[in-house]
């Protein structure tokens, strides 16, 4: 009687124990799936374009644990960015100035990083200058200077301003922050360094911007910023742009 005994108990815990490991395997796969598709997932809308965000989210983590990249949530601001420049391609910052180039400093945030899904290679004559060690190497995705892992516009834009004839060569001076608000650029806040940084490295390699491309917006919407006062913290950060000696002009995307 007490062997059957016991060995219901037993049964009874290895069952338990069971029901336990399903519950927790259960519980980490839901969680895996809104992490990597997002809460649509969950309640039946996922589909293969969802995957996408998951390919990113992966490439971010490895680059991160590889330490090929600093993203910028909190870490100390001149740490942030893209700079790994094995296997980049060195070139000559004079031979990308001049008469019939365009020197474009981006900056912003996600959309002038590198955060885009698919890496790009410019086919044309590219350059990238690299705020962080003062060097020019050609251009290819991810980007030096900006953080993210992924693709960015300003190699597209550039072959094409190349291929439309308005420029027969492009140097891109990148150093968006993804997610940042137009306040952490201001004189005195987070992002502040880095401007200061990128302005100085371009002051000191001899580097004169042709034009200033801000692109920015989302998150002072999320965060619902007035209008007025996003205006006037722009004329700050063109006014900033100014006593550092960057004297293009300066397009907002829109």
């Amino acid at each position: 009687m007490d062997r059957r005994r016991t060995a219901l108990i037993t049964d009874e815990e290895t069952s338990f124990k069971k029901w336990l490991l399903r519950l927790l395997v259960a519980v980490l796969w839901i969680a895996s799936i809104d992490f990597f598709y997002g809460t649509g997932a969950l309640v039946g809308q996922f589909n293969l374009g969802m995957a996408e965000g998951s390919m990113a989210r992966a490439a971010r983590v490895w680059m991160v644990l590889s330490g090929d990249f600093v993203p910028c949530a909190g870490a100390p601001p001149l740490t942030c960015g893209f700079r790994d420049t094995t296997a980049r391609v060195e070139v000559d910052c004079a031979d990308y100035q001049g008469q019939g180039a365009a020197v474009l400093m981006t900056f912003g945030q996600s959309n002038s990083a590198n955060a885009g899904r698919d890496r790009y290679f410019p086919v044309g004559p590219v350059a990238n200058f690299n705020i962080h060690d003062g060097r020019c190497y050609r251009a290819e995705d991810p980007l030096l200077g900006p953080d993210g892992p992924g693709g960015s516009v300003w190699g597209v834009l550039a072959d094409k301003l190349i291929a439309a004839g308005h420029y027969d060569r492009v140097l891109l001076v990148p150093f968006g922050i993804g997610g940042s608000a137009l306040a952490e650029w201001q004189n005195g806040a987070y992002l502040h360094p880095i401007l200061q940084r990128a302005t100085r490295a371009v002051r000191d390699a001899d580097i004169v911007p042709t034009h200033v491309l801000w692109h920015q917006g989302e998150a002072d919407a999320d965060d619902a910023t007035p209008e007025a006062e996003y205006f006037a913290m722009f004329e700050s950060l063109v006014a900033l742009l100014r006593e550092y000696g960057i004297a293009a002009p300066v397009y907002p995307a829109v």
